[in-house]
């Protein structure tokens, strides 16, 4: 059975929900974050921030204002994947955690 467009938005949708509710995974507590349309990685506590922003774009083409997610995802050995809004450091299941500090800073 094919999935419509229409269901396949609203499951990335509750995924993104569900990511900001609870950030880990149960019972493996496996850590979340957020993928966009244009690659860029967002924790949860931002797509938190910008929901309504990541419902309008995810749910209207017209809108293009970089909020369109494209899935949810588990960081399972990453260690230096960093939200593209906040700049923190996402947590990772596996990988060890950068000997820096936990945000980068910004490029100017």
């Amino acid at each position: 059975m094919k999935n419509t467009q229409e269901e396949i938005i609203n499951t990335i949708l509750e995924n993104v929900k569900q990511a900001i509710r609870e950030p880990y995974t149960s019972p493996e507590r496996y850590p979340l974050f957020i993928i966009l349309a244009d690659s860029s990685y967002l924790c949860t506590q931002c797509a938190r921030k910008h929901y309504k922003k990541i419902v309008r774009d995810t749910l209207y083409s017209m809108y293009n204002s970089g909020w369109k997610v494209d899935s949810t995802q588990i960081n399972f050995e990453n260690p230096f994947l960093y939200c593209d809004e906040c700049n923190l450091n996402l947590d990772s299941a596996y990988g060890d955690p950068p000997k820096t500090i936990k945000k980068r800073s910004k490029l100017k």
